[in-house]
């Protein structure tokens, strides 16, 4: 398996309860991992494993 690192901009996304919800939501789908969250960029990084 690859992982790939995709970043997602998220309008509105201002406090750590955001982001929590965010990450909750996103990692509901067992192929996603939040790695990395910016408040400040309203960036989220995923990781996503597929197959090669």
């Amino acid at each position: 398996m690859t992982e790939h690192l995709q970043p997602l901009f998220i309008s509105g996304m201002a406090c750590l309860g955001c982001a929590g919800e965010i990450k909750y939501a996103l990692e509901k789908n067992p192929s996603i991992s939040v790695r990395k969250v910016n408040l400040e960029e309203g960036l989220v990084t995923i990781a996503t494993k597929t197959d090669l």
